[in-house]
């Protein structure tokens, strides 16, 4: 993790023993063992939060996908589906057949008028 070898720990243990004194060096351990504990919580909240961030970014990317495969699914729906088709013609035609008949009507109204 932090590569460090037997000679540099016994290095550090002499530094500390001058430095901090016998009597505290118990406190001096409890104390970076309580921070080591700290940091080991902020970076597994971090990485749990980066996670969550992940998961929910790729949710957002099938949701979008999913949306995407639905339009595309109903465009191909009506293509595929020749009912539709015959249905436009359908009622094209019932248009006309009314234009026709409407046109007829009046027609005779305004030869019956003159």
């Amino acid at each position: 993790m932090l590569d460090i070898g037997w000679t540099e720990i016994i290095v550090l243990a002499v530094v500390c023993l001058f430095v901090i004194g016998p009597k505290d060096i118990p406190k001096f351990l409890g104390y970076v063992g309580k921070i080591i504990a700290k940091i080991k919580g902020i970076t597994r909240d971090f990485n749990e939060t980066v996670d969550e961030a992940i998961k929910d970014s790729e949710l957002d990317d099938i949701r979008k996908e999913i949306e995407l495969s639905k339009k595309e699914l109903d465009s191909t729906k009506d293509i595929l589906n020749p009912t539709t088709e015959i249905d436009k013609f359908m009622n094209n035609e019932k248009k006309n057949v009314i234009l026709d008949e409407a046109k007829s009507k009046k027609e005779k109204l305004d030869i019956d008028q003159s």
